[in-house]
């Protein structure tokens, strides 16, 4: 291409051609402009108009030190050296001060030579790239701030879900080299668990493209092979050169796991100590409770042998009130073994120990309590038995004490591999939403206690209630087959 445009001579068509010149300059989209050597504008197509704002009559036979005052200097030491060399100069990237504030433009310059070969000026093709560059000041404000933020950025093509940017925290928490992650698979970084790392991938871009963005923990891998945590957060955004992508911010969170998976431990041990605990109270309170049965209560029941064979012989009235205080004593002592540890719980089983609760509550509180039992065998474990018999307790003595109610029913049952005790009151109800979150203030297990060491045990609770609609409260426990 030749980068010499001759000025052709005057003639008659001079002006025709001009004008047929200009409508053609006019059609072309780019800044087109003519400058002298005095620094002047010879002349200029629409879009330089356009881009200043101002009549063409004005613009043409200007100077740009009047135009551009500011900049002008700069502009004219590059006119001067295409003009001085001869050769064009491409690709100047500057600022420039228009009506609508300033654009930038990408001009290329070129010597304006006459049809003698003299150069008496310049010839500029512009573009306004102000869009792009601002585009551009976007991305590398974005890569400074994600090449200095503290989590790892990565951003990912949705088109083929590659890698097309990684910050330098990114690249250090999965161990590549700067720029060596470019281009890979995103789920080169996902660690194999119960699915593949495609899969992962797969299901997160489903919903990116569904919601707009995700959020969640993923265990990774690094580039030797290492496993470990992130905390991640996906979202889409159309980016200028790659079109839609994902940006994915990494937090490494593997020592926060470590401390959950050790405080789960603890929890566990915790647990299990309670659970321990608990047997172990029981188990002395069934030592005691024998102790009182085979020796005080023995003792108590032959004394009264004893003494009512003093009282045939002799009616004394004195001996017949010390008979009464000893049969006191007896009814006392069972009471208390009764209390510290039912004999039925170990002897009979825990079903007869859960209807003897209910004879209990029906004749020592006036509440008419119906006990059900469909029958089935329940075998448990003997925590498992302890725990959902003071369980039972722990519920029924809520019924008499703050349910206000006139009778109850207490259900036992099998259902699958788990045994039920269900128990219903027509008492006030209760909202019992902040179960989850407060122990019962009345003392004993508490409705939370008993919540939570049922679910130690892979049981639960589950109640039903609401005011003046009584309450369903049940306890679910696995069995032992």
């Amino acid at each position: 291409m030749h980068h010499r445009i001759r000025c052709k001579g005057t003639s008659v068509g001079l002006k025709n051609h001009r004008e047929e010149l200009q409508i053609i300059l006019d059609s072309v989209p780019a800044i087109i402009f003519y400058k002298d050597r005095e620094n002047r504008l010879v002349r200029v197509n629409k879009a330089f108009v356009d881009l200043f704002g101002m009549p063409r009559e004005e613009l043409e036979g200007s100077s740009l030190f009047d135009l551009l005052p500011e900049r002008a200097e700069e502009y004219w030491k590059d006119d001067k050296e295409v003009m001085v060399s001869g050769r064009p100069k491409g690709n100047i990237i500057e600022p420039v001060e228009t009506s609508r504030g300033t654009r930038w433009v990408q001009t290329d310059k070129i010597p304006y030579v006459d049809e003698d070969g003299n150069i008496i000026g310049v010839i500029g093709f512009s573009l306004d790239i102000t869009e792009r560059k601002q585009a551009e000041e976007e991305l590398r404000f974005q890569s400074e701030m994600f090449s200095n933020i503290t989590e790892g950025i990565c951003l990912v093509r949705a088109s083929d879900t590659k890698i097309v940017y990684a910050n330098p925290i990114f690249e250090q928490i999965f161990g590549y080299d700067s720029g060596e992650i470019l281009g890979k698979h995103i789920s080169t970084v996902n660690a194999p668990t119960d699915k593949k790392p495609e899969e992962t991938t797969a299901e997160v871009k489903e919903i990116l493209n569904k919601a707009g963005e995700w959020h969640g923990e993923i265990n990774n891998i690094k580039k030797d092979g290492s496993l470990f945590w992130c905390q991640v957060n996906v979202s889409t955004f159309d980016h200028p050169d790659f079109g839609k992508v994902f940006i994915s911010v990494h937090t490494d969170i593997t020592e926060r796991k470590r401390a959950e998976k050790k405080l789960l431990e603890y929890q566990k041990k915790l647990k299990n100590l309670a659970s321990a605990l608990l047997l172990a109270e029981e188990r002395e309170r069934h030592r005691i409770a024998t102790e009182l049965h085979d020796s005080i209560a023995q003792t108590l029941a032959i004394a009264k042998i004893k003494l009512g064979s003093f009282i045939a012989d002799e009616p004394a009235a004195d001996l017949v009130e010390v008979n009464e205080l000893i049969d006191q004593a007896i009814q006392d002592t069972r009471s208390l073994i009764f209390e510290i540890s039912p004999p039925i719980l170990y002897d009979v089983g825990l079903e007869a120990a859960v209807e003897w609760l209910c004879e209990q509550v029906e004749s020592q509180h006036g509440v008419k309590c119906l006990f059900i039992d469909n029958g089935q065998a329940k075998p448990v474990e003997d925590d498992v038995r302890v725990l959902l018999f003071q369980a039972a307790r722990e519920l029924l003595l809520n019924v008499v004490k703050h349910a206000a109610a006139r009778s109850a029913k207490v259900s036992v049952s099998r259902q699958d591999r788990n045994m039920l005790i269900t128990i219903e009151d027509d008492g006030i109800g209760f909202d019992p939403g902040p179960v989850n979150s407060r122990v019962n203030g009345n003392g004993g297990f508490g409705l939370f206690s008993i919540r939570e060491r049922l679910s130690h045990i892979g049981g639960r609770l589950e109640i039903e209630s609401g005011d003046g609609r009584g309450t369903v409260a049940t306890l679910i426990a696995p069995t032992k087959a």
